[in-house]
């Protein structure tokens, strides 16, 4: 592809040729050159960016007219913006040249502004510049789409996407590729389907999909290839070490190596380190260049200050003397050996051009110490270990071949990175840090023992996606800044969600000081979605407000201030902290002298390994408070560690934090007992490799009174009950009963760390809407929180682009709160059946939190409905009672499908097995060929032949067309049925039993079970509070005649009925006829004011057959059914049109 055209040609001519290169003939007739003011007229502006506009052309749209072979001339300005006007498909493109390099949010202002003047059409910028004396150029594209919601206005203007920083002459290969994938395909006819190529190749999530797989394949490789003695490590640290230790290995050198290549593209480390030719100019032989520049670069320089780096001492007579041979000081420079003759000093003096970093991230992680232990007094070089191997001694070495690194080096050169992280409505198509987050999350859930299978399966599914995360993020900072600023509700509504600044806001300095103090925690932070989705989201927030931005500052505050995660996994936390890393590198401005660089913080006192669910007990009869003051006076021993500048002093702040923990634990009057003080004196929160045995706000943070937002996705996991204290946890893990699930312990933990007036929002499995095992850790949302919102997604979307998670088999939902008692009256809302791209536009039902508990005092579930489904739910409880009052007997089968395996017969018995796939709407399969052995649970079989029992399948797909699959057991049969069926026996004197059944496989029943089930489980106590409605005796042996219809139909597969008309067929028809006698029976007033009713010409019709054979009976009903001027036929047709809120509302969501 040429590019030099824009060297060579004027920017209009050099336009429409690049568009040629990808097969687009643009259609301008306006040639000449236009000034900005001009052509934006009242959307110009007398600053920057759009002082900078030296020339505007038109180059024309792209449209369906350049798919035509017409005599088409093309577009003048004036025409073109005509058409603009009413028409949505296409693309009005432009090209503008600039005088200065503009910014991503330059380039995002000025795409806006050109789109404002087309008012439909969306909008393409092509802009020239140059970097450095050098033409370059950027693509821009505009998206725009209507408000949903009633609170806002007009149109919102939605993503700028944007293909930036082209050089024409040498140009990035990964820029090449994405301009080749451009080129229009062959046989494309009209825009539409351009636009939808286009969309895809300029997709970051698969450029980050094809970068994570390359990534993936080089990460197999590196394990096989990297030499590292991890033993002693797996022993000390007691950890495996091809589960964790040298996975974590491989993923340390891709992070270090990654923040490096960001300071690259900052202009901090040059390019040349990073090229085989350097390694061969300064290195004796292949396959040190690890360990020669990588790990010098990684431990010696970025840790280390410019003035004190040198390489290592060496005095073998002195081997453990940390003072005569640098034994365990791990941030000078080694390997000298393996240079050329004067070229190790030479390299040491080229790195004089890189900043000390600090930050923790570039810490050594080996633990080489030859002192005394302050605990047990003993020299500790017998428990060293290795975790980077950063050695002269080569059995302490880690090594990698050079074929390996430079791999991962070619890989980072293939693709494009920005040191800029996209935001909602600014997208570079490039790698950017947060996009590599989910690529190392993913690496996480490839080697994690607990994901790795379903890792391999699903590549690209083991993060949250970034609509998530943003919706979540928006409307916790809502929530919680409206809480503080009741006052402003609209206001802050549009704060957040506008991109504009709004210098004008009441109150900013307020508003501003209110965000730096918001505490945000998320407990399960992985590899830091949501801490740096709130991150981003509250610096936005504050620059909105600035007139003079300082965007470094914002975020050094934040970071400093507001933000604190806790993962289970070390590997988790050092990638979160490599993101917070690369985005404060992102803004900060490079001073003149390079040694007057700004360190990044030390973040190990903000993201802290942890099992968070595991907490501290310090209650006691002593004086707690002077302890608590104690724990205070320990954080804040450990808390300036964030700002540490040199190695010294934070060994200073190590060494103190140890002699106050023990300061504390010996004190006479800590009365807590052996194992807290064995937790407190092996918490270390400095060293990444260690996990904390428990996890204490007051003690980790300093925060004892809560956090202001609790966000996050926490894993979804069943786990053995007794895992977690029943007093930290006294509902989850106290009284719901079953089985015990992480997500539900996450939820009640939310709330436990949430302040008073504390947001908590999560996405959990849907499972706690209404699943028996979360009915307690309902009772504590309903009853101890103001709800505010519960968006359910079910485990398939329906549209397969807006899939949540491409790997997680159960449903989930996003649930936000306030810690807050709620009122009576507290209305909440819901909303169900929703993905990605529904997140713009949710549909709601209210509901009131008190009538919930009310309305489901057995299980205090959260139904799934939709809007004014609720009100269809009251009217079918209302005059009903639950089916439990007419069971005399309930079991799950009659025997265990597993634990009884062995009592199958291999041949034929009196006794047939019988399964949930024998049973069926109304009919039950009974020539099964599995056979129970004789005699086995005899009585059991016994009152199989001498009762009628009610029995539907234990578990069917929650995206099935039916859910409920009931029917009724005959007499004199020998069979035992298995615990995937369920099995009642109902008192036939309280309803015809027949009726009964018709009622249950109706579709309005099927509806409301939906409306309280979250997983595939078919379970009693579900069905035990089904509304029942007892029609009077006419009504019900109506719909018991059209029953026993069903069941000839069902179980005589040779019956015929009707000739050339298949049972099938037949039996369909009398099913909608059950539905509307059903709809009748529930809504009897709605259905007869509407003209709808059946059941009464049911009765004329029924009445007239019933003296003749019942094949002649459901001949004749559905000869008569089948007649297009039958008025039963005709009203059933009705109930559709004339019945909304009921029956069509029904039928709509069982489709």
């Amino acid at each position: 592809m040429n590019l030099n055209i824009f060297n060579t040609s004027n920017l209009y001519d050099a336009t429409k040729g690049l568009f040629e290169q990808l097969g687009i003939q643009l259609n301008s007739t306006t040639t000449q050159a236009l000034t900005a003011s001009d052509v934006l007229k009242e959307f110009y502006k007398e600053r920057e960016p759009f002082a900078s506009i030296l020339q505007v052309y038109f180059a024309g749209l792209i449209d369906n007219s350049i798919f035509q072979n017409s005599m088409f001339g093309g577009y003048t300005l004036d025409e073109a913006k005509k058409q603009a006007k009413h028409a949505y498909e296409g693309l009005m493109v432009f090209a503008v040249k600039l005088d200065k390099y503009p910014t991503r949010t330059d380039i995002s202002e000025l795409t806006r502004a050109f789109n404002r003047i087309s008012q439909q059409m969306p909008v393409g910028l092509l802009l020239s510049y140059e970097i450095e004396k050098k033409t370059a150029i950027s693509l821009a594209l505009s998206e725009r789409f209507l408000y949903k919601q009633t609170w806002r206005e007009g149109e919102k203007v939605g993503k700028v996407i944007i293909l930036r920083d082209i050089l024409v002459e040498n140009t990035h290969s990964g820029h090449l590729r994405i301009l080749q994938d451009l080129v229009k395909p062959v046989g494309i006819i009209t825009y539409n389907e351009l636009h939808t190529c286009w969309l895809e190749v300029l997709d970051v999530n698969v450029l980050n999909k094809k970068f994570y797989n390359r990534l993936l394949r080089w990460y197999s490789k590196c394990f096989d290839n990297i030499q590292i003695d991890l033993n002693a490590a797996s022993t000390e640290l007691n950890k495996k070490i091809d589960d964790e230790l040298k996975p974590q290995a491989v993923i340390r050198i891709v992070i270090r190596l990654m923040f490096m290549w960001f300071m690259k593209e900052k202009g901090l480390i040059t390019n040349k380190f990073f090229t085989p030719s350097f390694a061969a100019s300064v290195l004796k032989s292949k396959d040190t260049y690890y360990n020669a520049i990588m790990q010098n670069l990684f431990f010696a320089v970025l840790n280390k200050k410019i003035e004190d780096r040198r390489f290592r001492r060496q005095d073998k007579a002195n081997y453990y003397d940390p003072e005569k041979n640098d034994y365990g000081i791990s941030d000078v420079f080694r390997y000298k050996g393996l240079f050329k003759d004067g070229k190790a000093d030479e390299f040491l003096e080229l790195t004089n051009t890189i900043p000390f970093v600090n930050g923790g991230l570039f810490a050594c992680h080996d633990y080489k110490f030859s002192g005394k232990d302050t605990l047990t007094n003993k020299k500790n070089t017998t428990r060293n270990y290795i975790i980077d191997g950063f050695s002269d001694n080569f059995k302490d070495q880690a090594t990698v071949s050079d074929t390996i690194i430079f791999e991962l080096i070619d890989l980072f050169n293939d693709y494009v990175f920005t040191i800029e992280e996209s935001t909602p409505l600014e997208q570079d198509i490039a790698l950017d840090p947060e996009l590599l987050g989910t690529a190392f999350e993913n690496l996480i859930g490839y080697y994690n023992p607990e994901t790795k299978e379903n890792a391999r399966k699903q590549t690209g599914s083991f993060y949250t996606p970034r609509e998530i995360v943003d919706y979540m993020c928006k409307e916790s900072l809502k929530e919680s800044l409206k809480t503080k600023f009741p006052e402003l509700q609209k206001e802050i509504n549009l704060l957040i969600e506008n991109h504009e600044d709004q210098l004008d806001f009441p109150q900013k300095n307020k508003i501003i000081a209110a965000i730096t103090d918001i505490k945000v925690i998320d407990p399960a932070c992985g590899s830091g979605a949501f801490p740096m989705g709130m991150f981003n989201l509250m610096v936005r927030t504050i620059e909105k407000l600035q007139e003079h931005k300082t965007t470094y500052k914002n975020k050094l505050d934040i970071i400093t201030n507001c933000i604190y995660g806790i993962d289970i996994q070390n590997i988790a936390i050092e990638i979160s902290k490599l993101r917070f890393f690369i985005s404060l590198l992102v803004d900060y401005q490079t001073p003149s002298r390079i040694e007057d660089f700004d360190v990044l913080p030390n973040l190990e006192t903000k993201f802290v390994v942890a099992n968070s669910l595991i907490g501290i007990n310090l209650k006691s009869d002593v004086n707690l408070f002077d302890f608590i003051n104690e724990f205070r006076d320990l954080t804040k021993i450990f808390t300036p560690y964030t700002q540490a500048k040199s190695p010294q002093e934070k060994e200073r702040i190590k060494n103190d934090f140890n002699k106050k923990k023990q300061e504390i634990v010996q004190n006479p009057n800590f009365e807590f007992g052996t194992e807290i003080k064995n937790k407190i004196l092996q918490w270390n929160p400095f060293n990444v490799c260690y996990c904390s045995p428990f996890f204490d706000s007051a003690i980790m943070f300093g925060i004892a009174d809560g956090f202001d937002i609790v966000i996050g996705n926490p894993p979804y996991k069943q786990v053995s009950k007794g895992l977690f204290s029943k007093e930290q946890f006294p509902y989850s893990e106290s009284r719901d009963k079953g089985k015990q699930n992480l997500y539900k312990v996450f939820v009640e933990s939310s709330y436990n760390l949430s302040k008073n007036d504390g947001i908590a929002t999560m996405i959990v499995q849907s499972g706690l809407m209404c699943d028996l095992s979360s009915q307690f850790t309902r009772e504590l949302l309903l009853t101890k929180t103001e709800i505010s919102e519960i968006i359910e997604f079910p485990k398939i979307a329906k549209n397969k682009e807006g899939q949540v998670f491409e790997s997680v088999l159960q449903g989930t939902c996003i649930y936000r709160f306030k810690r807050k008692e709620p009122h009576k009256d507290r209305l909440f809302k819901v909303s169900i059946d929703n993905d990605i791209t529904t997140l713009n536009k949710l549909e709601y039902e209210n509901l009131n939190q008190n009538e919930i508990i009310k309305f489901y005092p057995n299980g205090y579930f959260i139904p799934l409905v939709h809007i004014n489904d609720f009100v269809i739910v009251r009217k079918m409880q209302k005059f009903s009672a639950p089916l439990k009052i007419m069971i005399e007997k309930q079991s799950q089968g009659d025997l265990n499908l597993t634990t009884e395996s062995h009592y199958f017969s291999n041949h034929p018995t009196n006794v047939r097995l019988l399964r949930g796939r024998n049973t069926h709407r109304f009919h039950i399969d009974n020539d099964s060929n599995e056979y129970i052995q004789d005699n086995y649970k005899n009585e059991i079989v016994r009152l199989n032949q001498i009762n009628k029992y009610f029995v539907c399948q234990q578990i069917t797909g929650t995206t099935d067309k039916y859910r409920l699959h009931f029917a009724i057991t005959e007499l004199k049969k020998l069979f035992l049925f298995g615990n995937s069926v369920n099995k009642l026996l109902v008192d036939g004197e309280q309803i015809n039993e027949q009726c009964l059944l018709g009622i249950l496989n109706s579709k309005l029943i099927d509806w409301y079970f939906r409306k309280t089930s979250t997983n595939n489980h078919v379970n009693i106590y579900e069905i035990e509070n089904l509304p029942i409605r007892n029609p009077p005796q006419e009504d019900q042996q109506s719909i018991a005649t059209l029953v026993k219809y069903m069941q000839l139909l069902r179980n005589n597969n040779n019956l015929q009925v009707l000739n050339n008309v298949s049972n099938d067929f037949i039996s369909n028809a009398i099913e909608k006829l059950i539905d509307a006698c059903v709809y009748e029976l529930y809504f009897e007033e709605e259905i007869k004011s509407s003209e709808t009713d059946v059941l009464t010409l049911l009765r004329g019709i029924l009445c007239n057959i019933v003296s003749l054979p019942i094949e002649k009976q459901i001949n004749q009903l559905f000869t008569e059914l089948n007649g297009y001027k039958n008025e039963i036929r005709n009203r059933i047709i009705l109930q559709e049109t004339r019945s909304e809120s009921v029956s069509q509302i029904i039928k709509a969501k069982n489709e």
